[in-house]
């Protein structure tokens, strides 16, 4: 390395530049290069740099003006420029590209943490927190002078204790409209929100990256929910030793891999939802020693494998496995979870029978296991589910006949059997089920008419017939169905006669195609 200084300002073509005082040669003989330092005319002291709150303690914000270049601002900073571009390196893709316009971060090495003018060290936190999550300066009730005009523990998106310490940060849609644009922050600017036990982010599609492995250290928290975002990268495995974590919600991002095994130490876990990303793998059998949980969604995911035997061992209020890759049977073990209140498999590829397994599930309110592969016939003990209000069988290869037991289902609001093979009469006895609002029958192997008794539901608003075998005319008294909405008749041939007048504007002409009827009279 020769060192010297030179008259001049910059390096010349013959020298390259690879830093703001470093300039390259090559040797003629075999293309080594070697580094001239030279001393620039200006010096860092000529020109400052004009910094915003960073964030994180003794890290600023520097925006990049015509003309700045990495190594240049690292010198006017004072910075080791290896260290300048590893700080800043989920900011700058393109070393080539120019920099104007772009938030740099300034980190300089050796700053003592600072303290907030008005010695508040929880408005400090908070506006390195703004500093991270609002490149858009969305949060107008996030400044300094109305913070320390007022309270901002009376700001909708911050929960204080009694003693004003800040417990909860709420940035949603609820709180805060949308409008945030940055990235989740760094544990180092929570640091001195130190009785902070909950972070909140969700609703905002430009808050961007990955999660925070370093969150770890912020040991007292046990709510987590960043939801509904544009979050990408994995699940961090550091945060398995966030050993109070009692809900984590990580649901509708882009998050990919799989569910960290460290979550197992989460042994007082109570909700835990990371739906609607892109995970893969199969459903961890550890999810079973998680005997506090009482939610548990991993639904629109990639999962595949059977459910695990160990998830008997859970105490599970809801359950919701929806558009996986699931396979397997159902498995009768799910019968002894006695405290279901939503069971939702639908949109899987599990086969084999529905197992009747319901007589002691007496606090089910939703069954879902549409879109699988099921067969056989339609369990009898579903009729013991007194509560049940919502029931999707649809989209399976069930046969035989709607079991005469679930008339007793005198809760039901949903009922979906369509796209089976049932066959027989509809049944007039579902007239006796008077809550019900969809009733969905279509494209079975029914047969006869379609019953009279079908008046009693007064509060049907959704019926799907078509693609049977029907025959008759349509019951003059359905006109009594005044909050009917959609009606679905196409594909029955034989079926005729006229409908009511006043669903004359609720339905086309489409709905009934391929079949005898006339109108509306």
């Amino acid at each position: 390395m020769l060192s010297t200084t030179p008259d001049w300002h910059t390096c010349t073509p013959i020298l390259p530049q690879v830093a703001y005082n470093v300039c390259s040669i090559l040797t003629p003989e075999n293309g080594e290069a070697y580094g001239i330092i030279w001393e620039p005319k200006d010096t860092a002291g000529t020109e400052s740099l004009t910094l915003s709150p960073g964030p994180r303690a003794g890290c600023y914000w520097y925006k990049a003006r015509a003309g700045d270049y990495m190594s240049r601002v690292a010198w006017l900073a004072g910075i080791r420029l290896d260290k300048f571009m590893i700080d800043n390196a989920p900011y700058v893709k393109d070393l080539d590209a120019p920099l104007v316009g772009t938030n740099l971060l300034v980190c300089k090495p050796g700053k003592p943490e600072d303290v907030h003018p008005s010695g508040d060290t929880q408005l400090d936190a908070l506006m390195r927190i703004k500093s991270a999550v609002d490149r858009g300066s969305y949060l107008k009730q996030w400044t300094e002078t109305l913070a320390l005009q007022g309270d901002y523990c009376n700001w909708e998106s911050i929960t204080c204790n009694n003693d004003n310490m800040v417990t909860e940060l709420i940035l949603t849609m609820k709180t805060i409209g949308v409008g945030l644009q940055g990235t989740l922050p760094p544990a180092s600017a929570f640091t001195r929100l130190t009785k902070l036990t909950a972070i909140n982010v969700g609703d905002q599609p430009t808050i961007t990256g990955p999660l925070p492995a370093d969150w770890f250290q912020l040991k007292q928290l046990v709510d987590i929910r960043v939801v509904n975002n544009s979050l990408n990268g994995t699940i961090p495995a550091a945060w398995g030793s966030l050993s109070k974590m009692r809900v984590l919600y990580l649901w509708d991002n882009k998050l990919t891999g799989q569910i960290p095994d460290t979550f197992k130490a989460f042994k007082f876990l109570e909700l835990f939802d990371v739906s609607a990303n892109q995970l893969t793998g199969t459903i961890p059998a550890w999810l079973g020693s998680l005997t506090s949980l009482e939610k548990l969604v991993i639904y629109e995911n990639h999962l595949s494998g059977p459910l695990p035997d160990s998830l008997k061992n859970l105490k599970v209020v809801e359950v919701f496995f929806v558009n996986n890759k699931l396979m397997g049977t159902i498995p009768a073990w799910l019968g002894g979870l006695t405290m279901l209140k939503d069971l939702t498999l639908d949109e899987n590829r599990f086969t084999g029978p529905l197992p009747d397994i319901f007589t002691k599930l007496s606090s089910l309110q939703r069954l879902r296991v549409n879109d699988n592969r099921l067969n056989g016939t339609i369990p009898a003990s579903l009729g013991s589910l007194r509560r049940l209000e919502t029931l999707y069988l649809g989209s399976n290869g069930f046969t035989g006949q709607l079991p005469t037991s679930l008339r007793g289902l005198k809760a039901l609001q949903h009922l979906t059997v369509d796209y089976n093979r049932l066959a027989g009469t509809i049944p007039a006895w579902l007239s006796e089920l008077t809550e019900l609002r969809r009733l969905y029958l279509g494209e079975n192997k029914f047969t006869g008419t379609l019953p009279d008794s079908f008046k009693m539901l007064a509060a049907l608003e959704e019926l799907d017939v078509e693609a049977n075998s029907l025959v008759g005319t349509i019951p003059a008294s359905w006109s009594r169905l005044t909050h009917m909405k959609r009606v679905w008749l196409r594909g029955n041939i034989e079926l005729g006669g006229c409908l009511p007048k006043s669903w004359s504007g609720k339905l086309d002409s489409s709905r009934y195609s391929g079949t005898n009827i006339t109108g509306f009279c």
